[in-house]
């Protein structure tokens, strides 16, 4: 009997010292608070987009768009597009138009067609990433639009957080898009997942394209590819009441197996969020929409 208390005795220290550990590194860094919640911010800010195909005549083309606050100057923040740049390339004409939806203040749904210039007789309003497919254009947004909670253009992934929060193959990313530019009641988007499918993926701007384990349809294209993970673990310690979101990137295209018949892997490519920074760079400083 001495023993067993004598290893009862030994096993209640082990686990005071334990959480003293995870309590002491708590106090040295303490969880950030979660100010906002991704999930709904995208799906309100997260649009199908069709034109005239510039392709096939008679034919639509079109995507998925989001849009992020970019900061212009003063406190002041304006709306910008973004989404793959053969999107926006492969629409027709001056004209492109959104499947708007939004929330009344009754907390009614509503859908509707909202049209706009991407652009001004044969030239392009829109910027391009000369690297990669990403194009970001400044844009006015309808009236209902303006109490919509937007995701600041901070929350693109830097690859010091990959490094940080030790992201790897086999992390589960999120992503909304309108496959065959189908949608969820009042045009919202389609929630979709899958695992990060390649390596390496750090630095970004070496490692260009990841490989994402979900299918993609016409329609996917420029949708936001996310991640949310909370509690997660790394540096060794589970970091309790901790949520890690950021966006990731978009996606771009589908894979398919060239030598063997070309069929579908039913994999997608994102493009990293780098580039999406890197393009709203390229924007002029000021919006025409101010």
């Amino acid at each position: 009997m001495q023993g067993v208390d004598k290893m009862r005795k030994l096993l209640r220290a082990i686990c005071i010292i334990t959480l003293a550990t995870v309590t002491s590194a708590a106090a040295v860094d303490p969880a950030p608070q979660e100010l906002f919640e991704i999930n709904t911010q995208l799906m309100e800010s997260t649009f199908r987009i069709t034109g005239p195909s510039s392709k096939q005549a008679g034919a639509i083309s079109g995507g998925t768009v989001f849009l992020l606050a970019k900061p212009i100057g003063n406190g002041r923040g304006s709306y910008v597009m973004v989404t793959a740049a053969h999107v926006f390339d492969e629409i027709a004409g001056e004209n492109a138009t959104i499947a708007f939806h939004y929330k009344d203040s009754d907390g009614k749904f509503h859908e509707s067609d909202y049209s706009f210039k991407i652009r001004d007789g044969d030239k392009a309003l829109y910027t391009k990433n000369p690297a990669v497919d990403v194009a970001v254009i400044y844009v006015r947004m309808p009236i209902q639009f303006q109490n919509v909670k937007l995701l600041d253009t901070e929350i693109l992934l830097k690859d010091e957080w990959m490094t940080k929060f030790e992201i790897h193959p086999g992390d589960e990313l999120l992503c909304l898009g309108y496959p065959l530019f189908a949608s969820g009641e009042h045009g919202y988007a389609i929630l979709r997942s899958g695992k990060i499918a390649s390596y390496p993926l750090v630095p970004q701007k070496e490692y260009k394209t990841w490989l994402f384990d979900f299918r993609v349809f016409p329609g996917n294209s420029g949708g936001p590819v996310y991640f949310v993970d909370r509690n997660r673990t790394y540096g060794n310690i589970m970091h309790i009441g901790e949520a890690v979101q950021f966006v990731a990137g978009l996606v771009t295209q589908q894979v398919f197996a060239a030598l063997v018949d070309n069929r579908d892997l039913q994999l997608g490519v994102v493009i990293p969020a780098t580039f999406i920074r890197e393009t709203l760079d390229m924007l002029p400083a000021s919006s025409p929409y101010e």
